[in-house]
């Protein structure tokens, strides 16, 4: 036989395995980018009017906090900016507070891609302008509410508390490239017995750093928090006036490590000046902590090197 003569057929086989996989490939493609496209249709409609308060209805069902913002644009390059976020505080701590956390401008850079295989990516996340309340009373506090509508069946059958961990949640891919959030402002108001509101508030800190969380519960990165060269402004009863003069300055370095069950805490407070008290002196080295935390089959491991 001529082993020529089976040369068309060779040819023919491949240009038609070729066509299949030429085919195989462009179905595939068309499917990511239908994959994608979906996404991005989605997060887009997240504005809508519809879409906000079928958003709003379920956080207020599964937590009873009530969540809103004032504008959000998301673009096919995974750009995604929040305007306005509000997480209104519930009664009674509204009261004295109108919210539990507030974010004037929110901005994220995710990758699209890596969404379809259930991975999160997301190269920039910055938070402008973040305020955080702490209102507590004899009662409790707002922070109560973090934990959800009370649940009386769930309750009796709820499992002992999980020890102290370093692990994150499991099952969970995702990482964050560059973290940063400007403006920080935190104030705690107690509230005593007879119903009075004292306020303490500082702001001016900035947090940096970057965080990844991988499947099996292991967290890695760093993250900074820093105050102002003069000091962290601190004001007392100060809800009314909040440009008046700080009744004290206290300068703030910390930073926190973590990879492999490991982390390490690094915190400098020196008051700078203050006049809340007579009982303290007028500026003093406040705080100087150097401290290791490790996982270990025992639980968690805690080593203070400097205090």
């Amino acid at each position: 036989m001529d082993p020529h003569a089976d040369a068309p057929v060779t040819r023919a086989r491949r240009a038609v395995l070729r066509r299949v996989a030429l085919g195989s490939a462009i179905a595939a493609a068309a499917l990511i980018l239908a994959g994608v496209a979906a996404v991005w249709i989605a997060l887009a409609s997240l504005d809508t009017a519809p879409m906000r308060g079928w958003i709003r209805d379920g956080i207020r069902r599964a937590t009873g906090l009530d969540v809103s913002w004032e504008r959000l644009d998301v673009s096919a390059r995974g750009a995604i900016r929040m305007d306005g976020l509000r997480i209104a505080n519930p009664a009674p701590w509204s009261a004295h507070e109108p919210d539990l956390l507030a974010a004037r401008r929110i901005e994220i850079d995710v990758a699209p891609a890596p969404l379809l295989g259930g991975r999160i990516r997301v190269s920039r996340l910055a938070l402008h302008d973040l305020r955080a309340t702490r209102v507590a009373g004899p009662d409790g506090s707002n922070l109560d509410a973090l934990s959800g509508p009370p649940d009386a069946a769930a309750a009796v059958d709820a499992p002992a508390e999980a020890p102290w961990t370093l692990a994150g949640p499991r099952g969970l891919d995702a990482r964050v490239d560059a973290l940063s959030v400007d403006g920080i402002a935190l104030a705690s108001v107690s509230i005593d017995a007879a119903g009075t509101p004292t306020r303490l508030a500082v702001d001016g800190l900035a947090l940096r750093g970057a965080v990844a969380l991988a499947p099996d519960g292991g967290v890695t990165g760093s993250l900074r928090l820093e105050g102002p060269e003069a000091g962290v402004p601190v004001r007392r009863d100060a809800g009314e006036d909040p440009g008046s003069a700080p009744d004290a300055r206290v300068r703030v370095d910390a930073a926190v490590e973590a990879s492999a069950g490991r982390a390490a805490l690094r915190l400098r407070a020196d008051v700078a000046a203050q006049a809340l008290t007579d009982r303290l002196p007028a500026s003093f080295p406040a705080v100087a902590i150097d401290a290791s935390f490790a996982e270990t089959p025992d639980g968690l491991h805690l080593d203070v090197q400097a205090l």
